[in-house]
């Protein structure tokens, strides 16, 4: 069983790896109030004589039930069983995403971390990738 967690952990650790590498590199070369129109303003914003550091927070916070096993043991007319409660308790997650830009504004390079970046693009976290323009 804890072979499978952590094989389990590592596929989505490297899902998630691939994911946001796509994410923030689809901010190359561009405006950087494309990226504040898109995700909203900056966090932090960082200005140094050759570069600024533009970074977003996302934080996020689940509450994971408590979960309750019940075995019983009928025997006649008595039924006998034990509970056995674990789990519960409060996931805080928060994902850093960093673009770097140039004097004219224009992103550079970029870094993320975090324990709650996306291994899918989906939900709110659909919207992180810089949208093309079409020509229609």
């Amino acid at each position: 069983m804890k072979r499978f967690i952590i094989l389990s952990m590592l596929f989505i650790s490297g899902c998630t790896s691939t994911v946001m590498n796509g994410i923030m590199s689809s901010w190359e070369g561009s405006h950087i109030h494309e990226a504040g129109g898109q995700w909203g303003y900056p966090t932090y914003i960082n200005e140094y004589p050759n570069e600024n550091v533009y970074i977003w927070d996302y934080s996020k916070s689940v509450n994971i039930p408590q979960r309750t096993n019940f075995n019983a043991t009928v025997v006649g007319n008595t039924i006998t069983g034990t509970a056995t409660s674990y789990g519960g308790g409060t996931f805080h997650g928060g994902c850093r995403r960093v673009l770097i830009t140039d004097k004219k504004d224009i992103v550079q390079t970029w870094m993320w971390n975090g324990n709650n970046c996306p291994f899918l693009e989906a939900m709110e976290y659909s919207k992180w990738r810089k949208r093309v323009k079409s020509n229609e």
